[in-house]
C-alpha cells in the first residue's frame, strides 16, 4: 500500500480558511495573512452595524443598545445562537476548534459561545479562551464556570473505578449561562450541541419558510416515521426540535422526579414519539430558561437510575425537564454518528458522494459545503476500515479513527504532525480503501474521509496563526518539509494494534519504530 503525503499549498490553506470572526482575549492587531476583505463571507448586517460597536458605549446606555440590538436580529437570519459546553483541557480545545472552524466555514449566521468548565489556573483559561478563526465582530464569545463534576456524595450514580462523569457540566453549565447571559441573549432560538460535532449547514429552523422547506425535504428522503405527513420544525416558544436518539422510554417507569404531574408519566408510545432525543437540542431562549434550572435538579437522582459506565444520565435528565413543562419535541433527522444505524435512527441514506468527483468545488475555488445533507457529525465512536477495528491502521493496510487517540496538545504541540488523510484524488487508492470498509454503502470511508478533513482543516488554521511561521518554514528559511507542524504524517490506531505495549494509540507514518514519535490522547 503505498500513502503519498502532501503538504497543503498556501493557495488552497487561503480556500479553505474563507472563513469569520472569533473572539479571543489575545492580540488580534496584526493582519492574519490566509485573510483579506476580499475572502470574507457577506456581513451579517445586524451583528456588523450594531454589535460591534457595543463596547464604544457608557455602561448607562448599554441597556438600550442591548435592547436595540436584540429587536434588530429577532426573525432574520441571525435569530440563532449556537452553544456548546466543554472541559479546559486540550482534548476539548483540539474539537472545540474543529467545532469552531465548521460553524465558520459553512458561514453560519448569529452567534456561538463555547462554556468552559473547570480551568484550574490562568494558563488553561487562556489556552481556552483563544482560536485563530478571525472575530472581528465579536460572533464567538467564551464563557467560563467552574466543574460540576459529581463525586459519590452528589449521587450513588458516581462508581469508583471510571473516568470522571463530566457530563454534568452540560446542564450546570447551561443553567448559569442562561441566567448570567439572558438580557444579553439577542437571538431567540439556541442551539444546545456537543463538542466532538462537526457543523455541515447552517441551522435555520428559527426561519420558518426554510423549516418547512427542511421538513418537506425530510419527510421525502428520510425514514422518518412522521405519520405520514412533514413535521413542524418551525422553532418557536413552547415548540422544540431535537435530533432523534435511541434512548428509548426507560425513564417513564422512574420516580422521584415530578411523579404529580401527568406530563411526567407519558406512555411508553409517546416518550418514544417526544423525547427520545440528543443534542442538537434547539429551543427557544425562554424555554432555556425554563428547563435548565429543572435539568440540573433531576441530574443527580437521574445518575442513580442510569448510573456508570453509562453516560446517559444527563439525556434523561434533560428530557424529565422537559416533561416537567410538557415540551415536546419534533425529530430532526439530520446527523450521523454511527454508520451502522437504521435509515430510521439518522440520516444514513443521504451521503453525497460528490467530493470524489470534485463537483462539490464552484468556480474560484471556494469551498462549499452545500451538498451536505444533513447538519451534524456527531464524531463520538470509532470508525475504521480493515478487518477489524483493533487492526484497522495504516501500517496494516486500513484506517482508524478515535477521538481519544488524537493527541491532546496537537494544537499547540507544533512538533505533532497533521493527521494522514484519505485520498479523494487516487481513484485506485479510493477503491482500494473503499473495499477495505465492511459497512453498508462504504459508510465508514465516508465519514473518515470528512472527519480528518475537517479536524486537519482546524488544525492547520491554528497553526499558522500559532506556530511559529505562518508561512510554513522554518524559522531558518528551511523548507516546509522540515516543518512537521505542517506536514500530514500522524497515523491513529487502536491502543490493541500496539502488540508490544497494548498502548500506543498513534504514530508517525514510516516511523512506526521511533516510540517517542507517539502522543498521549485521552
Amino acid at each position: 500500500m503505498i500513502i503519498n503525503v502532501f503538504i497543503l499549498s498556501s493557495s488552497l490553506c487561503v480556500t479553505v480558511l474563507i472563513l469569520l470572526y472569533v473572539h479571543t482575549d489575545i492580540d488580534n492587531s496584526s493582519p492574519d495573512p490566509t485573510f483579506s476583505a476580499s475572502d470574507s463571507i457577506p456581513q451579517h448586517d445586524t451583528y456588523a452595524s450594531t454589535y460591534a460597536s457595543r463596547h464604544l458605549l457608557h455602561e448607562s446606555a448599554k441597556h438600550d443598545k442591548s435592547q436595540m440590538i436584540t429587536h434588530s436580529v429577532q426573525g432574520t437570519v441571525d435569530d440563532v445562537h449556537i452553544v456548546f459546553t466543554t472541559g479546559c483541557s486540550g482534548y476539548q480545545n483540539w474539537q472545540s476548534e474543529t467545532l469552531l472552524y465548521s460553524w465558520a466555514r459553512v458561514q453560519h449566521p448569529g452567534r456561538i459561545t463555547r462554556i468552559i468548565a473547570g480551568c484550574k489556573d490562568d494558563t488553561e483559561r487562556s489556552l481556552a479562551n483563544r482560536t485563530a478563526v478571525p472575530n472581528d465582530d465579536n460572533r464567538i464569545l467564551f464563557y467560563f464556570v467552574p466543574d460540576y463534576t459529581p463525586t459519590a456524595n452528589d449521587s450513588k450514580g458516581v462508581k469508583s473505578g471510571h473516568r470522571p462523569f463530566h457530563y454534568f457540566n452540560k446542564p450546570h453549565g447551561m443553567k448559569q449561562w442562561i441566567a448570567s447571559e439572558f438580557e444579553r441573549l439577542h437571538e431567540n432560538v439556541i442551539v444546545l450541541i456537543d463538542p466532538d460535532m462537526i457543523v455541515l449547514r447552517p441551522f435555520l429552523l428559527h426561519m420558518e419558510s426554510t423549516a418547512k422547506e427542511w421538513a418537506e425535504w425530510q419527510h421525502a428522503h428520510t425514514k422518518d416515521g412522521d405519520g405520514g405527513s412533514p413535521r413542524d420544525l418551525y422553532v418557536r416558544e413552547g415548540h422544540a426540535v431535537a435530533q432523534k436518539y435511541g434512548i428509548g422510554a426507560k425513564w417513564v417507569k422512574w420516580s422521584g422526579f415530578c411523579d404529580e404531574r401527568a406530563s411526567c408519566r407519558p406512555s411508553d408510545r409517546d416518550a418514544w414519539k417526544y423525547y427520545s432525543v440528543g443534542p442538537p437540542y434547539i429551543l427557544h431562549k425562554n424555554d432555556w430558561a425554563r428547563v435548565a434550572p429543572k435539568w440540573v435538579e433531576y441530574s443527580p437522582l437521574a445518575l442513580e437510575y442510569e448510573p456508570q459506565p453509562s453516560i446517559l444520565a444527563e439525556m434523561y435528565s434533560y428530557v424529565i425537564a422537559c416533561a416537567y413543562f410538557d415540551l415536546k419535541h419534533e425529530y430532526l433527522f439530520s446527523m450521523l454518528s454511527d454508520p451502522g444505524s437504521s435509515g430510521h435512527m439518522e440520516n444514513v441514506d443521504n451521503l453525497n458522494w460528490g467530493f470524489l468527483h470534485h463537483n462539490a468545488q464552484p468556480a474560484g475555488g471556494v469551498s462549499n459545503e452545500a451538498y451536505h445533507e444533513f447538519h451534524i457529525i456527531h464524531y463520538c465512536q470509532g470508525f475504521w476500515l480493515g478487518e477489524t477495528r483493533n487492526t484497522g491502521t495504516i501500517r496494516n493496510g486500513g484506517w482508524n479513527w478515535h477521538k481519544g487517540h488524537v493527541p491532546q496538545q496537537i494544537l499547540t504541540n507544533c512538533e505533532i504532525p497533521l493527521l494522514v488523510m484519505l485520498d479523494d484524488t487516487d481513484t485506485e487508492l479510493v477503491q482500494m480503501l473503499k473495499a477495505r470498509d465492511a459497512t453498508k454503502d462504504k459508510r465508514h470511508y465516508w465519514i473518515l474521509y470528512h472527519i480528518y478533513k475537517y479536524v486537519d482543516e482546524a488544525v492547520q488554521n491554528y497553526r499558522l496563526k500559532y506556530c511559529p511561521s505562518h508561512s510554513k518554514r522554518n524559522s531558518d528559511g528551511g523548507d516546509a518539509d522540515e516543518n512537521p507542524a505542517f506536514q500530514f504524517k500522524l497515523v491513529l490506531q487502536q491502543p490493541e494494534a500496539d502488540t508490544e505495549t497494548h498502548r500506543r494509540m498513534n504514530y508517525v507514518l514510516g516511523e512506526y519504530d521511533n516510540k517517542k514519535k507517539s502522543w498521549f490522547g485521552h
